[in-house]
């Protein structure tokens, strides 16, 4: 059965409907619909799908934002025939995300942006001239032979599970895509952004990807490159470089940073704050090793199910792994000594140094690294305490999200996917467990079927920056199973042995990750408690009222800094607004006679005032 979820009623219509007769059913009723989009899961199908039951959907409307997603997909299409027709090109595949489209391909010229308006001018033509856009299925073997001259295509047919393979044509070029494509190509207005190297799951090959966006009026476009031209210039590794936080070498270490002097600063005062956190709610501070035996992995089960995300190493013939995640080192301090219900439940944390391997085009300065510092607890608890335990977790996240100034916070519960460890009825009861902790803490929970880790379901919390873009950044897992697997146990009341639950969870995530994000939301100007040079103080022939000035400065817990280089006063302004400092104080002979400073915005208004009142005003703006 469909059901199709409209404002004023429920329509029901027979499972192996296409979305078109829908439409030509519901008559005036859909006269703006141009899709249909999943209660459940958000897949979004287009006018060209078979709907098949049960499933519950509402209407995709024409210039909705849903809309604006397969108006996109359009344009990676029309792309996509663009560069077969011009370059002979072979398409990998196909991605949309926050505005824009990219697409993977293989051609034996090396696109640059140079050639973009040739491939735009390419693409009005085959729209001009082939405004339908057609949709067929094919099984493997009948796809395969469609496919015979693009083996990438093939290689993700060969490897597919499934059956049948939904081919979009569009100008007499053939794509392989699952996504959804509109009836006719109209009111697309595209640009093309950039071009950068790639790699795919598949294979070795070297792709290119072109990265574009489609909206569905001049004006909108318009808009949209102008806000990333704005964007560009608070980009974290611009920001990073001009305040000197980090640098990242891909000739020395491809996708790791080089932390400099600033930056570490920067990240030592989040974890300083975590650290505080932690010990209010009682967890323990642990370090475990960077590098492990193979055979750990092995046992927890890593090596199976995330062996291509991980770094091996052999040593004296035996085989070792970088850490991906910290959670056997942390099961293995539980299993020091003996434990019962009466140590439960049992708080671990760390700053895990982590390693996983990245494709290189997929990498992104701090947002997407190879070597990243996580957040990394685990509470190991026995049945009767996840509720709670889960509860507290997601009171501390919320806390420690608003002091970093995100209050936004979504949240999703990740299910059972297809690769897992355990068995049916623990990952039933953990889910059950998350979603009832979710609701209790107020946390309005949407569920992603099938994407929780492989050995336990997860909630994952997401905030959401000024520019609008959300950041998935915590997580909470129950596991029931890893315990077992490593044979930790604890005594029950009965005296009995069983094994403790693991609850996984991180707040921030990958801090490396997590300091991007801030440095673009603040447009570098990050919270005081964060900045490594939050107050600067330039001296004016009144060093020694300088230096007292920084003295009371610094007894209220801020970092000041005293510039007493020899340049022009208007050079070190400037300097330091590029800096993104936060505070400029001028102290001179007239502010020490009258006991004041001049507190100088970026903007260039002064305004005098005691350092008493100074400090008063920055604490007040920063609780």
């Amino acid at each position: 059965m469909i059901e199709v979820k409209l404002d004023n009623s429920i329509e029901q219509f027979g499972s192996g409907v296409f979305a078109c007769s829908i439409v030509e059913e519901l008559g005036s009723k859909a006269k703006d619909f141009v899709g249909f989009k999943c209660n459940k899961t958000g897949y979004i199908y287009d006018l060209h799908s078979c709907l098949r039951g049960p499933v519950s959907v509402v209407p995709v409307i024409k210039n909705s934002p849903d809309h604006m997603i397969i108006l996109r997909y359009d344009a990676a299409h029309i792309l996509s025939a663009a560069l077969k027709n011009l370059h002979k090109s072979k398409i990998a595949q196909i991605e949309v995300a926050d505005g824009n489209f990219h697409i993977d391909f293989y051609c034996d010229k090396n696109i640059s942006d140079h050639d973009f308006q040739d491939i735009e001018n390419k693409m009005n033509e085959l729209m001009k001239n082939n405004d339908k856009f057609m949709v067929n299925s094919y099984n493997k073997e009948q796809a395969i032979e469609l496919f015979e001259n693009n083996e990438l295509a093939i290689k993700i047919i060969e490897r597919s599970k499934e059956e049948h393979f939904s081919v979009h044509s569009f100008a007499c070029h053939n794509i392989l895509s699952e996504d959804p494509a509109s009836l006719y190509a109209k009111n697309l207005h595209f640009k093309l952004l950039s071009v950068s190297g790639s790699s795919w799951d598949y294979g070795s090959e070297k792709l290119q990807r072109i990265y574009g966006t489609c909206w569905n009026s001049k004006e909108k476009l318009n808009n949209h490159l102008a806000e990333i031209e704005e964007n560009l210039k608070w980009d974290h590794r611009i920001l990073g470089k001009k305040m000197s936080m980090f640098h990242i070498d891909p000739e020395v270490a491809s996708g790791m940073v080089f932390w400099l002097p600033n930056g570490m600063k920067s990240l030592n005062n989040i974890k300083q704050y975590l650290r505080e956190t932690w010990v209010n709610y009682k967890y323990q501070e642990v370090l475990t090793p960077i590098v492990m035996n193979s055979d750990l992995w092995d046992k927890s089960g890593h090596s199976e199910m995330f062996k291509e995300n991980m770094m091996f190493m052999n040593l004296q013939d035996n085989e070792y792994a970088l850490k991906p995640m910290s959670c056997p080192a942390h099961i293995n301090i539980f299993k020091l000594g003996n434990k019962s219900y009466r140590d439960l439940p049992y708080k671990l944390s760390e700053f895990g140094l982590c390693h996983r391997y990245e494709p290189s085009g997929s990498l992104q300065g701090l947002m997407r690294a190879r070597s990243f510092t996580q957040d990394d607890a685990h509470v190991f608890v026995s049945e009767d305490q996840i509720e709670e335990v889960i509860l507290t977790f997601c009171k501390m996240l919320k806390e420690i999200y608003k002091r970093f100034g995100f209050e936004d916070v979504l949240v999703c519960l990740a299910t059972k996917p297809e690769k897992h460890i355990g068995d049916s009825e623990s990952w039933s009861k953990a889910e059950s467990a998350l979603l009832q902790s979710a609701n209790k803490s107020g946390l309005n929970c949407e569920i992603n079927e099938g994407e929780g880790a492989f050995y336990g379901p997860k909630l994952e919390f997401s905030i959401k920056d000024k520019k609008g873009h959300v950041w998935q950044c915590g997580t909470v897992q129950v596991d029931f199973s890893l315990a077992k697997r490593l044979g930790a146990t604890y005594t029950d009341e009965d005296s009995e042995k069983r094994n403790p639950i693991v609850i996984h969870h991180a707040v921030l995530g990958s801090l490396e990750r997590f300091l991007g994000i801030l440095l673009e939301n603040t447009k570098g100007r990050l919270p005081d408690f964060v900045h490594p040079h939050p107050v600067v103080i330039f001296p004016i022939k009144a060093e020694e009222y300088a230096n007292d000035i920084k003295s009371k400065i610094e007894k209220s817990g801020l970092y000041c800094e005293i510039d007493n280089s020899n340049q022009t006063l208007s050079y070190k302004i400037r300097n330091w607004i590029d800096q993104r400092v936060n505070y400029i104080i001028i102290a001179g002979k007239k502010e020490q006679e009258n006991n004041v400073i001049t507190l100088r915005s970026t903007n260039g208004e002064e305004e005098k005032l005691t350092v008493e009142e100074f400090v008063s005003r920055v604490k007040v703006s920063n609780e």
